[in-house]
């Protein structure tokens, strides 16, 4: 985050927000916005937060479903879910969304585009 960035054409966030601490997330994602050339953009996937409730519950499941089936045991999941605890925030993506074009969505995973026009 402290990084002196250059001017850029594109970058991508891809699954590091959620790490970011709350607080500063918003104006990191401001300052690179302000740092991208015209004609530029900025790509972000990052986890969300799940709707409350059972669909919440749901997505939650399906994504641990899809995890195993995809090659990861059962036990590497959990293990990985347990160590993410205190460390891994989702997004919450109200204040993304005026500035972004969401693009993607599987679960608990959203894509987003930022453009800086010509």
């Amino acid at each position: 985050m402290e990084y002196k960035y250059e001017m850029f054409d594109f970058a991508v966030l891809f699954l590091i927000l959620m790490f970011l601490p709350i607080g500063r997330r918003q104006q990191f994602v401001m300052h690179l916005r302000s740092m991208v050339k015209p004609g530029g953009a900025i790509v972000i996937v990052d986890k969300v937060n799940t709707p409350p409730g059972y669909v919440g519950t749901c997505i939650r499941r399906l994504a641990m479903r899809w995890k195993i089936d995809n090659g990861a045991s059962h036990e590497d999941v959990v293990k990985k879910e347990l160590s993410l605890a205190g460390y891994q925030r989702p997004l919450d993506p109200s204040w993304l969304e005026p500035i972004a074009h969401r693009w993607f969505q599987f679960g608990e995973f959203a894509g987003w585009i930022i453009e800086r026009g010509e």
